[in-house]
């Protein structure tokens, strides 16, 4: 890196299923600064998201050999006067594709045109299964993550897939004296969506 004191990042890994952290690291030297980025700062999540979208779309009628088309589209917001016009991140539009092939490749369109089927209040729905009911759905914009979410609840909210379906929370303590700490497993979503949900990924 040319300046490299300007430059921070985070890193955090956890066992599945206990939910022990394994790993954590909230910046390049506490010294220098003790904000922890790991688990205080909130980062736009963008397409990181997206696995989300499509695991809550094959709950409600699409398959993984669902036509999705990504084409230029123009799509309403809030504000009735103004038109959005998204794109993807490569400027270039790849038209008929399979619903497995638009998240394989990260398409933007075809995953706002999931958001736009399925619904708003479907996707609130889903969110309280995965337990972000605190994520508020404003727009289709939410498809493609534009709002933030700390590193610490992306990781436990990521665990349902290689937790079968469960929601694991990070754990930091695992014992004190002879307390031995536990963690608590939610029930997210059925075992089935989980495994097709890595399988996408």
């Amino acid at each position: 890196l040319i300046a490299p004191s300007k430059y921070q990042g985070a890193l955090m890994s956890m066992h599945i299923p206990s939910g022990e952290v394994l790993s954590l690291v909230g910046g390049r030297d506490f010294f220098e600064s003790s904000f922890d980025r790991a688990t205080q700062a909130k980062r736009q999540v963008g397409s990181v998201f997206k696995p989300f979208i499509y695991v809550c779309a094959l709950q409600n009628g699409f398959t993984n050999n669902s036509i999705l088309w990504d084409l230029p589209q123009s799509l309403g917001t809030n504000d009735e006067n103004i038109i959005w016009k998204p794109s993807n991140v490569d400027k270039v539009f790849k038209g008929k594709m399979t619903f497995r092939e638009a998240i394989e490749s990260s398409r933007n369109i075809p995953t706002l045109k999931i958001l736009e089927t399925i619904g708003l209040s479907k996707m609130k729905a889903c969110l309280r299964t995965f337990f972000l009911q605190d994520l508020v759905v404003e727009n289709l914009g939410f498809a493609i993550g534009n709002f933030e979410m700390t590193l610490e609840k992306l990781l436990s909210a990521y665990s349902i897939f290689p937790a079968q379906g469960y929601k694991i929370q990070p754990m930091y303590i695992k014992s004190i004296d002879n307390t031995i700490y536990t963690n608590e497993k939610k029930q997210s979503i059925s075992a089935n969506y989980a495994y097709l949900g890595t399988s996408l990924l």
